[in-house]
């Protein structure tokens, strides 16, 4: 909460490319790495901080509940402000 990062994990970490770091597998392996970390830690509480996630949060909020009491979740939410024009839809 003071800011002082004890563990940290993204899927690009778990060495995911490309498309593959937004699918599920990815989460859950993300998530194990974090557990494992966690366990040679001792660590009871945590913390977590969201950036850019917004399909599978619930998921991920409702595993790491079931391991450690979670003090606090927050989303960061990366939205331009009126920064770059976004990339044209693609059409299916």
């Amino acid at each position: 909460l003071k800011g002082d990062t004890i563990l940290k994990s993204s899927s690009g970490l778990v060495h995911y490319r490309g498309g593959e770091k937004t699918r599920k597998y990815a989460l859950i392996n993300i998530i194990k790495t974090i557990i494992d970390k966690s366990s040679n830690l001792n660590i009871k509480t945590a913390a977590l901080h969201f950036k850019g996630l917004k399909r599978y949060r619930s998921l991920i909020v409702n595993l790491l509940k079931k391991r450690f009491s979670l003090t606090s979740v927050t989303h960061y939410y990366t939205l331009p402000h009126n920064g770059c024009r976004p990339r044209k839809q693609r059409r299916l």
